[in-house]
């Protein structure tokens, strides 16, 4: 992922607890699903979506989509 790259765009899915950010340069980050080793006990997936959908609140509150 280019780290310059900005957020233009997220598509949030409650249900899931999933969001994916489309960023200025066309590439697109998805947030890693439950079970993946990228979570600890103490930073579940559940908290790791809910930081996802604060930093879509704030950087495009304009284009953010929800889906089921």
């Amino acid at each position: 992922m280019n780290t310059d790259a900005k957020i233009v765009s997220a598509v949030i899915n409650p249900s899931l607890k999933d969001i994916i950010f489309t960023l200025d340069d066309g590439s697109l980050y998805k947030n890693p699903g439950y079970g993946s080793t990228h979570y600890s006990q103490r930073y579940t997936h559940e908290m790791y979506y809910d930081t996802l959908v604060r930093i879509a609140n704030n950087v495009c509150p304009n284009n953010i989509t929800y889906t089921e």
